[in-house]
């Protein structure tokens, strides 16, 4: 069976095949997809205008699907069957509407937003189920002010989520075109919206995935790397998720290229390195730094590690040469 987001993209589309909308259906109930599905049809169905909510649309809306999919037109009498039905009328309803993914806008007032800036160090927040939550420079985290009921947030950063247990209530998070859903553990997450890749590590518990090609139940030392312009995730060993949450600065094991985009959010400042080779950027890096090390010495160090040259326009701003 083909993933659930290619059949609801090809449903979409016009191009699911009789079989394929069977397909979908049963995706749709799937247990690791229910919580997911559930979520993103109750928020756009009860933000559907009030005509169409309505127990008159919704037999209309069932009426339709069900004469669509070839079911038959009387409700089927089982139990199990309801999901079903109840979920394809909501999909007929988003697809009718236009709209596909919901996501949280930072700045919507219906949500409460924590942010760390650019050059500000990393802080730590306590959201309202007693989850705790550590922001890296350059960090937007957005969530529902009704948060110990609908535990979903939206993330355009960098974080490290230690997550209150509660089996009743699953913990969400949005970030990019994927998602991740756990009940309770220790995960990273990094995802900025101008970079290729996101990246999820597990250092406790187990989390799942589901991001724009398939989905993936990641555990203890997983870590999974998305790229953001196919939707194709790749497993890794060589991620080190909280190691920015202390003082010291440290690159464990990463490529240069990423060190100098890390130098960017936590100093606030600009790396021109467009002349390096990809030899250069792509090479693996290990070191630390002490709490308090500025920025020009940072870039000595590595300059001098890579036998690189440097020039400051400006105190915020550095050209690396090969």
């Amino acid at each position: 069976m083909e993933p659930l987001n290619t059949l609801w993209q090809k449903y979409l589309q016009g191009t699911l095949t009789p079989r394929g909308k069977l397909q979908l259906l049963q995706a749709l109930e799937k247990d690791e997809n229910r919580f997911l599905t559930e979520r993103l049809l109750e928020m756009e169905w009860n933000d559907a205008p009030a005509a169409m909510s309505g127990s008159h649309e919704n037999k209309k809306l069932l009426r339709k699907i069900r004469k669509e999919l070839g079911f038959r037109q009387d409700p089927p009498a089982p139990r199990r069957y309801r999901f079903r039905y109840a979920v394809a009328a909501a999909v007929l309803l988003l697809f009718t509407l236009g709209i596909w993914m919901a996501t949280v806008m930072p700045g919507d007032e219906r949500y409460i937003t924590l942010k760390v800036t650019a050059g500000e160090p990393a802080r730590n927040f306590m959201l309202p189920d007693s989850t705790v939550v550590w922001l890296n420079s350059a960090t937007v985290l957005s969530y529902h002010p009704d948060f110990k009921n609908d535990r979903d947030v939206r993330l355009n950063g960098e974080a490290y989520f230690e997550v209150a247990h509660d089996k009743q209530h699953p913990f969400r998070v949005s970030f990019g075109n994927n998602h991740l859903l756990v009940t309770g553990t220790r995960f990273g997450i990094k995802s900025y919206e101008d970079e290729m890749t996101s990246t999820v590590g597990v250092k406790d518990g187990s989390v799942k995935v589901f991001y724009p090609s398939d989905s993936v139940s990641l555990v203890k030392d997983n870590n999974l790397i998305i790229d953001n312009r196919t939707g194709i995730a790749v497993l890794n060993d060589q991620i080190n998720v909280d190691s920015w949450r202390g003082d010291s600065l440290r690159f464990n094991n990463i490529p240069f290229g990423e060190a100098l985009r890390m130098l960017e959010d936590r100093y606030d400042v600009t790396v021109h390195a467009d002349a390096l080779p990809d030899a250069i950027t792509r090479k693996r890096i290990t070191i630390t730094y002490p709490a308090g090390t500025s920025f020009e010495d940072v870039i000595e160090g590595l300059a001098i590690l890579l036998d690189l040259k440097y020039v400051f326009p400006d105190t915020h701003t550095v050209i690396l040469k090969h």
